[in-house]
């Protein structure tokens, strides 16, 4: 039955409606408290303001504002200003200077024979003559110094490059005005790297630095030369005792990498090293250290057996012919300069387990051949030799082979040396003979 409000009772709804949806009705002062606005009959007002202080950024807005800070933030200031225009002496980052087309292009070519090291002389020589030019203030020069020392140090296949261009460059412009103080100017930033080593070598992250710088200065040795008394050009004499005290700072931190520059440097440069140093600069201190590193037990097995091959090298004279070592000393002078035929001797060449090999045998073939003439290198020569033993087997013969090849006066499987002596029967079945051996894969 409907009440008199025209809604309907609990009794008059449907049965399934409240069991299926499991709902009780809002109560009456719920439903009336929504339909007034909780009773007031009018809507709250809000606080919010889209243009409360909260929504202001800091440095907006208003000076005379509560809190307000102005920005502190400038284009000039200090921490925008590169540490080189500051006066700061960082040693990877060079002073900068005014854009120089020289020296961009030589930057260029450090570049170009960093991946092509054969073509020193073709670009260098292009390149002195700009320098003529080009370079004419003390901070060109000492960049051009910087770059090709960093890059030296840095890049391990360009250490000998490096040197190579010193070289050029003290060749082609000793004669020019800034270029004439050039290997002294070289020498003296190699000296602010030497007098790091102590440190440099304490610091995991710098020990690569190091014995990048240690080769180099192998390189600049046997690379760099200057003139003696006589004329002739000859190494420099400080650079073995330089060598010997970067070696044994290397072996007072003995590590994988620095006893394998340590190796790698004596192998390269030892022979000079002692043929150059007087009896009084106590060479064997350093095979002394090499000795005591190898008994250390934290010392790994490959480092050990690069030591041992060192030791072996001395004691074979270096790989040389003579007999007698040069450690057991001799003739003041001789000692005092290097001998020029001893300059010019054949190099050594050695295996992965430091042996002494040949020059065939390194890869290095005999240059005194007849134009034309061609060298097998190693797989060619072992596939020949399987060819060979193949042919053998198959019955071909190299005597009988020769000799058919060097006498024409002989017949072999039918072949007459002047066909005009065959008639057409003849000529057609030795034709016939050709065709059916080169398919069952005869001598053709």
């Amino acid at each position: 039955m409907a009440s008199c409000g025209g809604q309907q009772s609990k009794d008059d709804m449907p049965a399934g409606e409240n069991a299926n949806s499991g709902l009780r009705q809002p109560k009456e002062e719920t439903i009336s408290r929504l339909l007034n606005n909780r009773g007031g009959g009018q809507t709250k007002a809000s606080n919010l303001s889209a243009s409360a202080p909260e929504f202001v950024p800091r440095f907006g807005g208003s000076s005379g504002r509560s809190g307000y800070k102005p920005p502190t933030l400038s284009a000039s200031a200090p921490v925008f200003v590169p540490r080189q225009q500051m006066g700061a002496d960082v040693y990877s980052q060079p002073q900068q200077i005014d854009y120089d087309p020289v020296l961009e292009e030589f930057k260029q070519v450090l570049r170009i024979l960093n991946t092509s090291p054969g073509n020193v002389e073709e670009y260098m020589r292009p390149l002195c003559e700009k320098f003529k030019h080009g370079v004419t203030t003390a901070e060109h020069l000492t960049e051009i110094i910087d770059v090709l020392f960093l890059q030296s140090v840095a890049e391990s296949n360009f250490r000998y490059t490096g040197a190579r261009i010193c070289q050029q460059i003290c060749s082609r412009l000793k004669d020019h005005s800034l270029f004439a103080s050039f290997r002294n100017a070289f020498l003296k930033r190699c000296q602010k790297q030497y007098e790091k080593r102590e440190q440099l070598v304490t610091i995991p992250d710098k020990v690569e630095e190091l014995t990048g710088f240690t080769l180099f200065m192998g390189e600049l040795f046997l690379n760099l030369e200057v003139p003696s008394a006589d004329g002739r050009a000859t190494k420099m004499k400080i650079l073995p005792n330089i060598l010997k005290d970067l070696v044994l700072t290397l072996l007072s931190q003995p590590g994988k990498e620095t006893v394998k520059c340590s190796c790698q440097l004596l192998k390269l440069v030892g022979a000079n090293m002692e043929d150059m140093m007087e009896p009084a600069d106590n060479f064997d201190e350093v095979f002394s250290q090499l000795k005591l590193v190898m008994q250390s037990r934290s010392l790994e097995e490959n480092s050990k057996f690069l030591i041992k091959s060192v030791l072996n090298l001395r004691t074979s004279n270096w790989g040389r012919p003579d007999s007698t070592s040069s450690s057991q000393g001799g003739d003041s002078e001789f000692n005092g300069s290097l001998s020029h035929e001893l300059l010019q001797n054949e190099p050594v060449f050695y295996n992965a387990s430091g042996q002494t090999i040949t020059r065939e045998e390194a890869g290095f073939y005999n240059e005194e051949v007849e134009d034309g003439e061609y060298i097998l290198n190693e797989d060619e020569e072992q596939a020949f030799l399987e060819w060979q033993a193949e042919a053998n087997n198959e019955g071909f013969h190299n005597d009988a082979y020769s000799s058919w090849s060097n006498n024409e006066d002989q017949t072999y499987y039918g072949y007459y040396p002047n066909d005009d002596e065959m008639d057409d029967e003849t000529e057609a079945a030795y034709e016939e003979f050709l065709k059916q051996s080169q398919r069952q894969g005869g001598y053709h």
